[in-house]
């Protein structure tokens, strides 16, 4: 009877009292399957693998946003020289008529140099062309040109002054060049009445 008793889970009480139920407390521990033990040991477990993804995708990250800030102060140098090369027109032709031809286009030059102060004055550089009716005269730096716009300024015939701004641009990500010749252009055609 004991026997059975404990069998049923049943642990008997003092005489002359009904046994009562005994609660046996079981750990249930499930064994690891063979699959997850191998992996592992093998170092094959998901924890690092979103840390390696990334270390993999870091760099190609990294050169994207550099060439986007690259291309992003590429086309800053050409809105500022842009910007500076229509101020320089208007300096040159507010002084054409005032002061030497010379004067006219340095003070041109120092307009558009003093308009683009986020560029290195040394790196801009500027070309005239006249047009004194009967068609364009090749572009030259002010300098040589002084001649012709001396005559042009006595001309009763209207004509027109063309200036040219380039300015160096640097499309390098990383030591590599995708543009080896890359230079940033303004023009502009102004009028000489």
């Amino acid at each position: 009877m004991k026997l059975r008793n404990a069998l049923q889970g049943k642990q008997p009480g003092p005489p002359g009292t009904l046994s009562r139920p005994v609660r046996l407390i079981q750990h249930s521990v499930s064994p690891e399957p063979k699959a997850g033990r191998l992996r592992r040991l093998l170092g094959l477990d998901e924890q690092g693998q979103s840390m390696v993804e990334f270390a993999f995708l870091l760099p190609v990250l990294l050169m994207i946003v550099t060439g986007i800030c690259a291309f992003g102060l590429t086309l800053s140098s050409d809105l500022s020289l842009t910007s500076a090369i229509g101020t320089g027109g208007q300096a040159f032709l507010e002084t054409m008529h005032t002061t030497s031809p010379g004067d006219a286009c340095a003070t041109a030059y120092s307009a558009v140099i003093g308009a683009a102060p986020t560029l290195n004055p040394n790196g801009i550089s500027l070309y005239f062309n006249f047009n004194d009716g009967a068609g364009w005269i090749q572009e030259n730096s002010c300098a040589t040109e002084t001649s012709t716009l001396t005559a042009l300024m006595g001309s009763s015939t209207p004509a027109e002054v063309g200036m040219r701004a380039t300015y160096p641009c640097s499309l390098g990500i990383y030591g590599t060049k995708f543009a080896s010749q890359c230079q940033v252009q303004a023009f502009i055609n102004e009028k000489i009445n």
